[in-house]
């Protein structure tokens, strides 16, 4: 009896019974933290059973099921928020995620063509093993755990100085934005880092959206003789989180603003209104297997039911924190005078929402190229995700003639 034993993460080693690796036993490794926790134990890797062309089509399958999804003309209404799709704001983050599913789809499916196994073992690949042994009549054995498939920004890192060095550390989204509230008000009550409503309302502002207080400290620090207020809101990462990023912060003349700054009574009964009405439209796709099958398949065979509890969750979620905080930007655009937005990633969900309403205000955006672009032919399908090329209305700020007529190349009005 042939049999494979595939593993994914380091989980699955801890996990699987050390007794099962043996001499008669194929072990095949999905990615790089299994291949190295086996070590010495002989086995293969995933990508040893893909072709240059099967990774091709994974790749441009990832990116048109990433960035094409939510345009199903049967779903487009029922996650409009505003004017806004909200399938549109994840368009940066989903072909990873597609990407992961159908590496292990596909790969699985080139495993049993070649290897002919009789019977598969695995753990954190359960469901996806499941699902295709039951179709050929493999005999499966596979553990209960099953690991989620996330988006990019669903862990956020935060650089943590031991004094010595400096650690990432990742924590969960939902526990990143509620230790950042607590952050914001201690930071403020102590070193007045915010501006007083009275200024924000009465003097012209330039949003600096998503900026890296380190990496952008000597740009921060040139503002100090500006007569515009000098914002810095930062959604996915804290704006000071160190004594050096404190004190850039209070050099620059720059002050932070959160959009939780902006939630009164009445944005929080509107968000409540606006959450149900979500909840109710969300359950009716979400449920309609008929529709969810067609869109989510790869050669005529659906993976929905892999997929269907975690996308549900990751939509569910997102979609749900996008209309907070489109509420509470808007208020925050209502209540502030401002000028104009600048941005280095416009393809982020949190820049997109804040493009949206800056174009509905008829409000100037510009995009600050960030560092050397990838100008290469072959990653130009990637424009469409990558903040290489402006879009949202931006106009693009460049460093030098290279970037400038690579733009132009592409289009861009010169203006």
């Amino acid at each position: 009896m042939k049999e494979i034993i595939l593993v994914e993460g380091k989980i699955d080693f801890n996990i699987l019974n050390n007794n099962l690796f043996n001499n008669n036993s194929l072990i095949i490794s999905f990615d790089f933290e299994s291949h190295k926790s086996l070590n010495k134990i002989p086995h293969k890797t995933i990508e040893e059973y893909f072709s240059e062309e099967d990774k091709k089509e994974i790749d441009d399958l990832a990116l048109n099921l990433g960035t094409n999804w939510y345009k199903d003309k049967k779903i487009i209404e029922y996650q409009k928020y505003e004017g806004i799709n909200l399938g549109s704001l994840l368009e940066l983050e989903m072909p990873s995620y597609f990407f992961k599913i159908l590496k292990r789809l596909i790969g699985i499916k080139k495993i049993v063509e070649k290897e002919e196994p009789k019977k598969i073992i695995s753990y954190s690949l359960k469901k996806y093993v499941n699902e295709f042994c039951i179709k050929k009549g493999i005999e499966n054995e596979s553990f209960e755990k099953i690991k989620q498939t996330r988006l990019f920004f669903d862990e956020i890192s935060i650089p943590l100085n031991l004094g010595f060095t400096t650690k990432n550390v990742k924590i969960s989204r939902k526990n990143y934005f509620r230790l950042k509230k607590i952050v914001d008000k201690i930071s403020n009550s102590i070193f007045k880092i915010k501006s007083s409503r009275e200024v924000l309302e009465n003097n012209e502002s330039i949003l600096l959206v998503n900026f890296n207080t380190k990496l952008y400290k000597d740009f921060l620090k040139s503002f100090p003789n500006s007569d515009k207020n000098i914002i810095i809101l930062n959604q996915r990462k804290p704006a000071i989180w160190d004594f050096e990023t404190l004190q850039i912060i209070k050099n620059s003349n720059c002050k932070v603003l959160s959009i939780k700054d902006f939630e009164n009574k009445i944005t929080r009964d509107k968000n409540q209104l606006e959450q149900r009405k979500l909840d109710k439209k969300l359950k009716q796709i979400l449920n309609d297997e008929n529709l969810m099958n067609n869109i989510f398949s790869h050669n005529q065979e659906s993976f929905w039911n892999i997929i269907k509890n975690e996308f549900s969750e990751i939509i569910i979620n997102r979609f749900s924190e996008s209309i907070e905080r489109q509420i509470l930007i808007n208020e925050m655009f209502d209540k502030m005078s401002i000028k104009s937005v600048l941005d280095w990633a416009h393809t982020g969900m949190e820049e997109k929402e804040i493009s949206f309403v800056a174009n509905k205000k008829r409000i100037s955006i510009f995009c600050l190229q960030h560092g050397i672009m990838t100008l290469n032919p072959k990653f130009e399908k990637y424009h469409q995700i990558m903040p290489v090329l402006p879009s949202n209305n931006s106009k693009m700020l460049v460093w030098g003639k290279i970037m400038e007529d690579y733009l132009l190349e592409h289009k861009i009005d010169s203006k």
